[in-house]
């Protein structure tokens, strides 16, 4: 049996190292986060603090003067209407151009990787392109999986609310707390599979949002080690690089420290400021283009997975150890 992750580790690096226009995409579609599904078990961890959060729920509802709130809406209105209505607006713009940014992103990525796969030539523009022609298949998808989890959390929320009203002991909500993350975080895992599939069907077959759902649902089911595992390697290699951006970082700040502490020594605010605002510039260039990288390589090696999955018959690690074992055993 032929390496499966391998292969696809080794294509994924080979396509963002050749199309540097790749990093670009994925510098938006890097604002969603990198972690993958392993990052979903720490982005839902909140629900452990359940307690908490309710108890500081309650506080801010008790704290919240409505009447503030609206009075200091007419006040802005009426001293600056044009500043305040530009503002609002502005802020409006902004996010749903980052939206759509982010959404292009992604249906230009599976674009590129598709083609690069299959080695047809694509360039920045054609991908773009597509991404455009894919935003809104693609936008739905994000809404509608989005809207599935946090209808679970609200659903499964209901408990802690009620033993909260009733003063339940500490130990009643714990034992909720802890069964509803062990139901919420499967969910949440399971749906960013079946979310990275639909959106290949979207791009690369040309489904409808739906439909492209359904078929990944679909290919989950049939490929669930597979995915399980490719998730598994993508969050090793998103650690490693971790670390070493750690460690980058720090190698980059020591000249920048004792710079700032020289001009601390020599006292130089000028000095100072512009040493922390050089250090924090390189810093941020640095995280910019790490993230960028991995998500064009994650959207590059998912999609090249999901094509390897409709073209025949690929075996899990797993699957594949065990009957390696297998075969020297019955040597």
């Amino acid at each position: 049996m032929e390496p499966l992750y391998r292969t696809i580790i080794k294509k994924a690096w080979g396509q963002i190292k050749t199309h540097k226009w790749l990093w670009l995409f994925g510098l938006f579609t890097a604002l969603l986060g990198n972690g993958g599904e392993i990052d979903i078990l720490f982005q839902n961890n909140k629900l452990t603090d359940a307690p908490i959060f309710l108890n500081n729920l309650k506080e801010n509802f008790a704290a919240l003067d409505l009447n503030a709130i609206k009075d200091g809406i007419f006040n802005a209105l009426a001293t600056a209407p044009m500043i305040t209505i530009l503002s609002v607006a502005l802020i409006l713009i902004f996010t749903l151009l980052l939206i759509w940014l982010i959404t292009v992103s992604q249906g230009a990525l599976i674009a590129s990787a598709s083609k690069l796969d299959e080695d047809k030539k694509i360039n920045f523009k054609e991908a773009l392109n597509k991404g455009i022609e894919k935003f809104w298949s693609i936008l739905g998808l994000n809404i509608a999986t989005r809207f599935i989890l946090y209808f679970t959390l609200i659903i499964l929320s209901i408990p802690f609310a009620m033993l909260y009203m009733f003063n339940s002991s500490n130990t009643a909500i714990t034992f909720i707390t802890i069964l509803a993350f062990f139901i919420l975080i499967p969910i949440a895992i399971i749906l960013s599979f079946v979310l990275k599939y639909a959106f290949a069907y979207v791009v690369i077959k040309n489904q409808s949002a739906v439909s492209a759902f359904i078929l990944a649902w679909r290919l989950f089911l049939a490929n669930w080690l597979i995915s399980i595992e490719m998730a598994i390697i993508l969050f090793l290699i998103n650690f490693v690089v971790g670390i070493l951006l750690v460690i980058a970082i720090v190698v980059l700040a020591l000249p920048f420290l004792g710079l700032m502490i020289l001009m601390i020594l020599v006292q130089n605010a000028v000095g100072l400021n512009v040493s922390l605002g050089l250090g924090l510039l390189i810093t941020l260039v640095l995280l910019l283009f790490t993230g960028s990288g991995l998500a064009a390589f994650q959207y590059s090696a998912w999609t090249i997975l999901f094509q390897k999955l409709l073209a025949g018959k690929n075996f899990p690690k797993l699957i594949r150890l065990t009957a390696g074992k297998e075969k020297n055993i019955n040597k």
